[in-house]
């Protein structure tokens, strides 16, 4: 694209450059509200949409790190296997999510931080949490995905990761690196990245931590 761009991807890009134009006075919000003796605290959010790539047919892993409810970090990459399923596409982001979240937790440990365990990580695929939590289990669409994915399993297996569900429309912070929004949506991921809008509202309500992990080979979302 950048080789040989259309007026298309160029408007876009004056679109974008108004963007920022007009939006230089929205602030970055930090904050801390970790106590004494308290550990630092690390959620993900995951997410990923499937094969929209249109010229490799890749899905795209988003993800979004939170350190005590601030933005530490944010994904949106192609993943490196063309996935043949929603299922397997969800999987293969909570795999690369669980990478950073262990890499985070190893770095804050060596700068010498308590920081609690397991990491959460929060999806909104059903299947694709089952496919991460249930070992023993053999999903008849699941058996060829790759094993350097299932190394997540050993993570939960051992306390350091855990994966929760919860609904879409509160998966706002990672669906956002997999498409583009709205306007109106687009505000709303905009104020949740930048700590005007506090993380907790997104985790506090409609989390399923009793959810049966059920694969439906018709909707495996």
């Amino acid at each position: 694209y950048q080789s040989n761009p259309s007026q298309e991807m160029y408007d876009a890009l004056l679109d974008v450059v108004g963007y920022l134009k007009n939006s230089m006075s929205h602030e970055f919000i930090m904050k801390c509200n970790l106590k004494p003796g308290e550990k630092l605290r690390l959620i993900e959010f995951s997410d990923s949409d499937y094969a929209a790539d249109t010229d490799t047919r890749r899905s795209r892993t988003g993800g979004a790190y939170y350190l005590e409810g601030n933005l530490v970090g944010n994904c949106s990459k192609l993943q490196n296997n063309t996935t043949l399923s929603t299922a397997e596409a969800e999987f293969g982001a909570l795999t690369t999510n669980a990478t950073f979240g262990i890499w985070a937790t190893n770095w804050l440990e060596e700068a010498g931080f308590d920081v609690e365990m397991p990491v959460v990580c929060y999806s909104d695929s059903k299947a694709g949490i089952a496919i991460a939590k249930n070992a023993n289990m053999n999903f008849r669409y699941s058996r060829h995905i790759d094993v350097r994915q299932m190394f997540i399993r050993d993570l939960i297996k051992d306390k350091k990761f855990d994966v929760l569900w919860l609904k879409g429309e509160k998966n706002i912070p990672s669906d956002g690196m997999t498409k583009p929004f709205g306007k109106n949506k687009f505000l709303q991921l905009r104020d949740v990245l930048s700590g005007h809008t506090d993380i907790s509202s997104y985790t506090d309500m409609d989390v399923d931590y009793t959810l049966e992990y059920l694969y439906d080979e018709e909707n495996d979302k």
